[in-house]
């Protein structure tokens, strides 16, 4: 379970659980949830795809979800990929190279965690 003595790279687990009220168990369960991929996946999809549109919102969603869990490391990559669809309104080797650093982020996200959701 993540705890308020937690630390882990590229989340800020105080001010997430500060958000929550304290409640670990919450964090916890919404970490795992977010850590199960659903959101990443849309985003994959919609970039292989070539959806831009879709794409944007997916990564809109990416970077919103990422930052009220305080996983900023996500969040910020995300955001810079959502700003990027949307400014240039296609799927590029720029935005593919950008998703690219979003997946790694989460990737590592999920390395980081993996010790506190067993």
């Amino acid at each position: 379970m993540i705890t308020k003595e937690t630390i882990i790279d590229g989340l800020d687990v105080k001010a997430a659980l500060a958000r929550m009220g304290g409640k670990e168990n919450l964090y916890t369960r919404l970490m795992i949830s977010f850590l199960g991929g659903t959101e990443i996946d849309a985003l994959s999809r919609s970039m292989r795809e070539g959806n831009a549109v879709e794409a944007a919102i997916n990564a809109h969603t990416l970077k919103g979800t990422a930052a009220n869990l305080s996983a900023y490391d996500v969040q910020a990559a995300a955001a810079e990929l959502d700003i990027a669809l949307k400014e240039k309104g296609e799927i590029d080797a720029r935005t593919m190279n950008m998703f690219a650093i979003v997946e790694e982020r989460f990737r590592d996200l999920i390395s980081s965690c993996a010790p506190y959701i067993q």
